[in-house]
């Protein structure tokens, strides 16, 4: 039976897609990149806002009403949230507790006319994780699912409600199919989850513990980390990570969400603007050629004049390097949502197009002072590959022929078109 598979949103969503196409294969499925030939359309769905769940239905919708023969199964956050206005145009739900029994569920509601077309099978302790045994010129880069869930209660987050609480893969568990990952041949692993800052909480050992085992694993590859929150990112990580530059990224991506005070309380995060600084500022001191990435919410309810300057005040003395910039919005269910003192849509763009000049002028400084540097590159598909600090480096084809998934000293030597060139150093 020939399937299309499309997922919307985060990297987890990512790694449980590969997941699930893995199962799938085993289970005598083919796929196909072209919706036209499909008999299946799966869609592992977002709902981390209603903008995204309003675009997932209306993707389903439209397939359905080109495609009136394709089934489709839906699966996600989007399948265990309210907010989903209707199941016509899909033929199959899968609970987002129950990916893990998604193939399961699919041969058994089109193999023996289901008329229960809404699956819930397992509950929220479960975990859908594994490696994927992919073909040999697929790996490079492994996104490895060690954790699901949050226990946050972030004021504008519905995610904790649509994903359960925190859970994570035991770290025996996790350190075997890591080393199976590496010798599957995957050269970057990226950890991933919801929370990855809250691994191993509900066992007793945590984030770092993880990692102190995973770079004794044998092996030429490097560990990526997906997002860790300000108060996670301790000392002994830290020194982890500068002692070991060859194993793991020199690259941390922190949400910041705001740079004010007062905003952050009203959020319901549990730092101050000054700890993310400290934290951003020692790294990089710690850490050669480190670079930082944050998430920034921008008209949150309440949020003056004076604290978006603060945001960007922080941002500038931490020395972000690349920002991700969401517009506020309300998201039914949550806490901000019912909260006074709404921004008006006009000043949020308007703050949101100032950040994203000051991230386009602070990408630019990066590069002023990358050209002329040498960074480890591993190749990837398309002549391309990321530095440890997360630059994506064009690779000139006159320094040697150019083979993915190795790694490679690589000389950065230009910024043309708003690409970054470089030339391996013959070994």
């Amino acid at each position: 039976m020939l399937y299309y598979i499309k997922s919307f949103g985060c990297k987890v969503n990512i790694a449980e897609e590969e997941l699930i196409m893995s199962k799938l294969l085993s289970n005598g499925f083919t796929q196909t990149s072209n919706l036209e030939l499909a008999e299946i359309m799966i869609i592992n769905s977002c709902a981390v806002t209603e903008t995204a769940a309003k675009k997932v239905e209306d993707y389903i919708k439209k397939s359905k009403e080109r495609l009136p023969h394709l089934k489709i199964v839906m699966t996600g956050c989007l399948a265990n949230d309210k907010i989903l206005t209707s199941t016509d145009n899909i033929d199959l739900v899968v609970d987002n507790f129950s990916k893990e029994l998604i193939v399961e569920n699919i041969i058994s509601y089109f193999g023996c006319n289901n008329t229960n077309n809404i699956v819930k099978i397992l509950d929220d302790k479960s975990i859908f994780t594994g490696v994927v045994d992919s073909d040999e010129s697929k790996r490079t880069r492994n996104y490895f699912k060690i954790q699901d869930g949050c226990d946050a209660k972030c004021s504008y987050c519905i995610i904790p409600t649509l994903r359960g609480r925190s859970k994570s893969l035991d770290i025996d568990l996790s350190v075997e199919s890591f080393t199976n990952a590496v010798k599957s041949g995957y050269k970057e692993i990226v950890l991933v989850g919801i929370h990855i800052g809250l691994y191993g909480k509900e066992h007793g050992y945590n984030f770092t513990e993880l990692v102190k085992r995973l770079i004794k694993v044998k092996g030429d590859f490097r560990i990526r980390f997906s997002s860790l929150e300000v108060n996670e990112i301790d000392d002994d990580l830290i020194n982890i990570m500068k002692d070991n530059p060859d194993k793991i990224s020199a690259h941390l991506h922190i949400p910041l969400q705001s740079g004010s005070d007062n905003i952050l309380k009203l959020m319901n995060r549990f730092y101050l603007k000054d700890e993310y600084i400290n934290t951003a500022l020692k790294a990089k001191e710690q850490i050669v050629n480190l670079t930082i990435g944050s998430d920034i919410i921008v008209g949150f309810p309440s949020e003056t004049d004076d604290d978006f300057n603060n945001t960007i005040e922080t941002l500038s003395t931490a020395t972000t390097d690349f920002f991700h910039i969401f517009q506020y919005s309300d998201r039914e269910g949550t806490k901000a949502s019912s909260m006074d003192n709404k921004i008006d849509s006009t000043i949020k763009k308007k703050r949101m197009k100032i950040l994203q000049d000051i991230a386009s002028n602070r990408y630019q400084d990066l590069v002023d002072i990358s050209i002329g540097k040498t960074f480890r590159v591993l190749t990837e598909k398309g002549d391309k590959g990321h530095t440890d600090n997360y630059l994506n480096i064009n690779l000139n084809h006159s320094t040697s022929d150019i083979k993915p998934n190795k790694f490679n000293n690589v000389l950065i030597t230009e910024f043309k078109d708003n690409k970054l060139y470089g030339d391996i150093i013959p070994n």
